[in-house]
């Protein structure tokens, strides 16, 4: 049996796990989707995408500003391109934090 298609994307997210979770549902767009931990998983037919959350951390900005943080991997399994760049268009505009 030969390996899947598999795309790995690493980023570090300015959100706790509590804001992942809660945004979630949005991303995921109605899809069906299960949690295992710190893991999240999307199976669809032929496909699969696994969200990985580090332990949350907390960057401190100055004396009173702290900021949580998360290191988030997403595999994506037999996804074409196109669909990879979409969902991460997707998935970083939902997760976007204004700032002025």
């Amino acid at each position: 049996m030969s390996e899947p298609n598999r795309v790995s994307i690493k980023k570090e997210m300015g959100s706790s796990h509590q804001d992942i979770f809660r945004i979630l549902p949005r991303v995921m767009e109605g899809r069906d989707y299960t949690v295992d931990g710190q893991i999240i998983i999307m199976e669809e037919p032929g496909r699969r995408l696994e969200i990985h959350l580090a332990d949350q951390r907390e960057r401190v900005l100055g004396s009173f500003m702290r900021l949580k943080v998360t290191d988030v991997e997403l595999i994506f399994f037999n996804y074409s391109e196109a669909d990879r760049v979409s969902f991460m268009e997707f998935f970083e505009i939902n997760f976007f934090k204004g700032g002025g």
